[in-house]
């Protein structure tokens, strides 16, 4: 399965983004127009199209830049919410790109105010620049009150929001080179060191910041700065407001800024105001210089020591020169941060990576244990899931009772459905709620073709892509997909090949086919952009060698029996399946066309087990009577029939189809040589061959006979497994296990074998069949196995458990490679093809489950969690204390 696993930073290769106007991001954004170009990437103006409200889009486009970008993330969304500040909503991935969306503000910036007022002194009057000079204060109290530096303070960073009749609003933004108080961050990357060019871009380098506002500190090492360093910029923003524009160095160039803040003495702000700029009491005006430039100061302790120190003394000259106080009308005081906030907040830490994972789940967490945010709920059962705490069962069940007074039902259904497919499970129950849904969102219509898509019904789900890809909500990944099932169908057509080696597969398309999907990956391109999953696309489509990258998933369910399933097995290639039910009939299907090709009624009571040799034509079956049917497939009839007299506990057969084997409730094991018919009884007491039953006391729950039938292998009652050289007539009794041995499988080159016993934890225990001991004890899951098989030469070990979840292990890797859930609990059998590419699994509610692993085309099926945008009206009525 693809991974929904975020490394430690944003590592995430980052792609170009082809933009025109009105072009749909991610389905639910409209490109608008480009803000502006940074450093680090760009920052672009777009529509919420379920909301319409606009958002400013800053993403990073520069993979060196990757962790500062992350820390700039992670300190704005730190920060809340303060009507000076402009607020970060969330982070998401758009186009594979790490993105930061942010309040968009439609005004001007300082910078520009500035500039003005050095050609008319009355852009900017005194009142003016006092009133801004507060509003700057009151905003970078807040940052700092919440631990955040700035180090890069100046005003094209300083954003005014104009509303008609409405007093002018600063908005600090830009955190690129914030730094949280107390935090280690890396502050450069080695690629970062850069020739500087000009002193009105921010430099990239160890002195991090816009060199006209730095302070002399922050020349000498951007890491130990503090608060002071943000005071000191703000004094050169405020000496060039109230000088309309002149600054307090006359340089020019990187080296002038660097010896002007580190050693040369500012010139005084009172020798740089214009004459009768304005009217003012010389002491009130005097006071306004000294606040100016003891900001300047070179040494901190001599710099105001808090931005509210600073505003205090603002306000009381704003009182002295205008004979009024800066009042409640002009005063801003951090915003409660609402519920989609919060939830914002913590599932865009998830999102961020392991680094912030932790902080996130504490927030959402918290979020849910006091208040009833349903986007909250849902995203916190979504993290369990993800993170393996939780089932899809236990999911769907509390996702199911939130009620749709409290969440849009479209979610909801979005909910359960994209959950179901990121674990690659409940198609059955999926396709049913998205058609009960009656939705043709593009949302909900995107869904279904992913499922039919994975269900093999590729001309349905090709249809559905074809609608989303002419429209104009059209995602990346509907030409990915479409191209995917145009492959997948030529080759269902068997008008293509597919090539596999142990590691890696190549896809062979014929010219016309090749052709079809290039040109849908092509369009693609030019629609949505480039990115990395295009470029895998097209080494696909040209037959280039790719590696196996295992996604497994439920692709058919259908009703084999009436009752519970009893066993199951599977052919070499995957496509015939055989299964034995609590109806006592044995049924051997056409997995594809979920067909029967054979359906047998001999037995009279209830089916203990069936087996099946690896090319459909063999089989054995038994059951409590002790009825033991010697089947031909081919002949649709059986070969013979024994009644034994004994309940019948296990069975096997050959992977050749030249031995079979049962064994009944006493201990007794009788080996069926199918091409003379006969039978050898073995005792397993005893450990010799017989030609007459012994009483014995034991039983024996499975068994297992090797590639080549010189070995058999038991599970017993007794703990034990017994190993039988059938060429010697020799046998070994071989301890280990806690519990009775119920389950074995064996490797295809028969030197190691898997058994499992009923035991709880570790319950698992892996035998070196050539020096006949133990190797190795391990448990995958916690509760107990119901079913096991091995496959791809013990590469991969399948298990079922008894509460119905199917896992799938790597035991060269020791790890796991997916977890698959019917939507049904209880105990559960499973079969896997030798090659590991598909299984199939049944049980109580005789459903059997076809199980295939899609590496040919990667599918995206991660489930996003769910972001809440702010409600603006709301949010501006809060906005004044």
């Amino acid at each position: 399965m693809p991974s929904n696993k975020k490394t430690n930073s944003f590592s995430r290769k980052t792609q170009k983004i082809t933009l025109n106007p009105g072009k749909i991001l991610s389905g639910k954004y409209q490109y608008l127009n480009l803000l502006g170009i940074g450093g680090m990437g760009e920052v672009y103006l777009v529509l919420d199209i379920e909301t319409n409200q606009k958002l400013a889009m800053k993403c990073c486009l520069n993979e060196n830049h990757a962790k500062r970008f992350e820390q700039e993330v992670h300190s704005w969304l730190s920060l809340g919410r303060h009507p000076n500040v402009v607020s970060a909503i969330y982070f998401d991935w758009i186009n594979n790109i790490p993105s930061l969306f942010i309040e968009y503000i439609d005004g001007t910036n300082l910078k520009s105010i500035i500039e003005d007022s050095s050609k008319n002194s009355k852009v900017l009057s005194w009142k003016m620049a006092l009133d801004y000079a507060i509003q700057i204060c009151q905003g970078m109290n807040h940052l700092h009150t919440n631990g955040v530096i700035h180090r890069d303070l100046k005003p094209s960073n300083i954003l005014i929001a104009r509303i008609q009749g409405e007093q002018d609003k600063i908005k600090i933004t830009d955190m690129g080179l914030s730094k949280i108080k107390g935090q280690v961050q890396e502050d450069s990357h080695p690629s970062e060191a850069v020739i500087f060019i000009s002193p009105d871009i921010t430099r990239t380098s160890d002195m991090l910041g816009t060199p006209q506002y730095m302070s002399p500190q922050q020349y000498h090492s951007s890491k130990a700065v503090g608060e002071d360093t943000d005071i000191y910029a703000f004094g050169i923003i405020l000496y060039e407001m109230l000088a309309q524009g002149k600054k307090p160095f006359e340089v020019t160039d990187y080296q002038g800024w660097l010896y002007a803040h580190t050693y040369q003495t500012p010139n005084h702000i009172k020798n740089q105001v214009k004459s009768g700029f304005v009217f003012f009491h010389r002491k009130s005006k005097n006071e306004l210089y000294d606040i100016v430039m003891q900001c300047l100061a070179k040494k901190i302790e001599e710099r105001p020591k808090s931005f509210l120190e600073i505003e205090e003394r603002l306000r009381l000259i704003y009182y002295k020169l205008f004979s009024q106080h800066y009042g409640d009308a002009h005063s801003f005081s951090p915003l409660l941060l609402s519920e989609g906030d919060i939830n914002n907040q913590a599932v865009s830490l998830i999102e961020m990576g392991e680094s912030y994972t932790e902080e996130g789940r504490k927030k959402l967490e918290e979020l849910c244990l006091s208040s009833d945010c349903a986007e909250a709920k849902i995203n916190q059962l979504l993290f369990y899931l993800k993170s393996g705490k939780t089932t899809l069962k236990l999911f769907w069940h509390k996702v199911k009772k939130i009620p749709d007074k409290e969440i849009d039902p479209q979610k909801k259904t979005e909910s359960l459905v994209g959950a179901a497919l990121e674990r690659g499970s409940y198609i059955l129950p999926s396709l049913y709620l998205l058609e009960k849904n009656g939705n043709a969102s593009s949302a909900i219509l995107r869904l279904k073709a992913k499922w039919l898509h994975l269900g093999a019904r590729y001309e349905e789900a090709i249809a559905i892509y074809q609608e989303l890809s002419e429209g104009n909500f059209c995602l990346w990944e509907d030409f990915y997909h479409l191209a995917g099932a145009l492959a997948q169908l030529s080759l269902q057509k068997q008008k293509s090949k597919l090539v596999l080696q142990q590691n890696s597969f190549c896809l062979l398309l014929e010219e016309k086919e090749k052709q079809k999907v290039w040109e849908v990956l092509h369009e693609g391109e030019k629609k949505c952009g480039t990115n990395i999953h295009f470029d895998i696309a097209k080494d696909i489509t040209i037959g280039l060698p790719k590696e196996k990258k295992p996604f497994w998933h439920e692709e058919s369910a259908w009703k084999a029996h009436k009752g519970t399933i009893k066993s199951i097995a599977m052919c070499a290639n995957g496509t015939y399946a055989l299964s034995s039910g609590e109806d006592r009939k044995i049924r051997l299907w056409d997995i594809s066309r979920r067909k029967i090709i054979v359906s047998l009624s001999e037995h009279k009571s209830s089916i203990s087990g069936a087996a099946m040799s690896l090319d459909a034509r063999r089989g054995i079956s038994a059951d409590k009577s002790g009825a033991v049917f010697l089947w031909d497939f081919l002949a649709k009839k059986p070969v013979s029939s024994h009644l034994m007299g004994e309940k019948i506990t296990a069975v096997a057969i050959s992977a050749n189809g030249a031995l079979a084997a049962t064994a009944d409730k006493k201990g007794m094991v009788i080996l069926w040589d199918f091409s003379s018919k006969n039978k050898s009884i073995w005792n397993r007491f005893l450990r010799k061959r017989s030609q007459s039953f012994k009483t014995s006391q034991g039983e024996i729950h499975s068994l297992a006979i090797t590639m080549d039938c010189n070995y058999m292998v038991a599970g017993c009652s007794d703990h034990s497994i017994i190993l039988w050289d059938l060429q010697n007539n020799k046998s070994i009794s071989l301890p280990g296990h806690k519990g009775e041995v119920k389950h074995v499988a064996l490797c295809s080159d028969s030197k190691f074998a898997i058994t499992a016993s009923d035991q709880e934890g570790d319950n698992l225990l892996v035998w070196d069949l050539v020096h006949r001991k133990k190797l190795l004890a391990f448990s995958v899951m916690k509760h107990a196995v119901s079913s096991l098989a091995i496959a791809a030469n013990g590469r991969y070990l399948f298990l079922a458990s008894v509460k119905g979840a199917l896992i799938l292990w790597d035991l060269k890797n020791r790890k796991k490679v997916a977890f698959l859930e019917s939507d049904k609990r209880g105990k559960q059998f499973l079969s896997a093809s030798p090659d590991a590419c598909v299984a199939i699994s049944g049980g109580e509610d005789g459903i059997l489950h076809f199980w295939r692993n899609n590496f040919i085309w990667p599918m995206m099926v991660q489930q996003k969690y769910w972001k809440v945008l702010p409600d603006a009206s709301k949010k501006e009525s809060q906005s004044q204390e």
